[in-house]
């Protein structure tokens, strides 16, 4: 067993040294990577495996794990990577300045019709950026509302000055992933994308993520009892009456999953069979993210409805056809490895994916260390 949990350890340090991106014992634990076989074409993933942080701190300090790791301030890493630890915390410092910029953007977007979350992927996500690199959204749009809300969410960054385009890459926003409510779950699972999406951070939910569940249940059911005492002039000490907490709850919005919380459920299954460890945050994220106010409510409302009523279909349908037509024309979709999705449900467009080209390197990587 310990030498299986060495391997899985190394695999993981492996995989996250091609990120350049070295690991603490808790994250080499949350986003441990669990290979069965000994070469690419027969590997499989499992999800039956219960590893606890104990055991991996144990494992990290193993004679056979030091053949092949190092550790510098609390930072394990590959034997002769040491730098990566410098640039992590420089990257780190980095991510500052650019979650800034995703936060202001996203204020902007919770105005757009159709828009129901934005959230960080990439680089920035695992606060790890260079300093000349951009910022990878991903934005989930009403499902029936993907054409509309793409141009919608194109058309504000790029008014707001930070849309990625051409040669402007430094700080802009790259809008290169677009899905609906109606389809949560990530089509290319491999593990590229499962270590892509344990890292995702919400910067924008339309509904509400709790900031704990007793926190949560507290807010509702004091809530009910003041209303309850208002309304009939007695003790709050009375009984709790439940329909007036059902409707307490509708009222704040809580008795809907938040679109994060309902994105996690929808890819939590496939991703656990490459991470066993990993679960998606049940919590309200305490920095960079935002809900919707009374007020951008109150923008965005009237005009999906008006965008709705004045034939919204057609509007949609439209716009699908210029949009599919301009996608066709471009020779990037047609790119040797690329990956290009357009339907009434995704919209993907990376031409030049990196995920091919780390697991071509891990796969070289793995194969070099003679326990594997």
């Amino acid at each position: 067993m310990q030498s299986q949990i060495t391997k899985n350890i190394l695999n993981t340090i492996i995989y996250c040294d091609i990120l350049n991106f070295p690991l603490t014992s808790f994250e080499v634990w949350k986003y441990l990577t669990v290979i069965d076989g000994h070469s690419m074409s027969n590997w499989t993933w499992t999800s039956n495996v219960q590893i606890s942080l104990g055991e991996i701190i144990e494992a990290l300090e193993s004679k056979e794990l030091k053949k092949h790791i190092e550790e510098f301030r609390g930072f394990y890493f590959l034997r002769g990577r040491k730098t990566l630890v410098e640039q992590r915390i420089q990257n780190d410092k980095n991510s500052i300045a650019k979650y800034k910029i995703a936060e202001r953007v996203a204020w902007w977007l919770r105005f757009v019709p159709f828009v129901r979350m934005v959230a960080v992927t990439g680089t920035l996500a695992m606060k790890n950026p260079e300093k000349n690199s951009d910022i990878d959204f991903l934005v989930v749009l009403e499902k029936g509302r993907i054409w509309t809300g793409r141009l919608l969410v194109t058309l504000a960054v790029h008014l707001l000055g930070k849309r990625r385009h051409g040669d402007k890459i430094k700080n802009r926003i790259c809008l290169n992933y677009f899905i609906t409510t109606g389809s949560l779950e990530i089509k290319r699972q491999d593990l590229f994308a499962a270590n892509e999406y344990s890292f995702i951070y919400p910067i924008f939910d339309s509904l509400v993520i709790p900031s704990g569940a007793e926190r949560s249940r507290e807010i509702y059911v004091n809530k009910a009892l003041a209303s309850h005492a208002i309304s009939t002039q007695i003790s709050p000490r009375v009984p709790i009456n439940r329909d007036l907490v059902e409707m307490t709850k509708n009222e704040c919005g809580m008795t809907k999953k938040s679109v994060f919380c309902q994105f996690g459920e929808a890819n939590i299954e496939w991703m656990k069979k490459f991470k066993p460890n990993f679960k998606f945050s049940e919590l309200k994220p305490s920095k960079y993210y935002m809900e919707h106010s009374r007020f951008s409510r109150f923008i965005q409302k009237p005009r999906e409805v008006l965008l709705n009523f004045i034939f919204g279909d057609r509007i949609e349908s439209w716009l699908k056809r210029k949009q599919i037509a301009r996608i066709k024309r471009n020779p990037l979709t047609y790119k040797k490895g690329g990956y290009v999705e357009y339907d009434d449900e995704n919209l993907v467009f990376l031409p030049e994916p990196q995920g091919p080209g780390i697991l071509e390197k891990f796969k070289a990587s793995t194969s070099k260390k003679d326990f594997l």
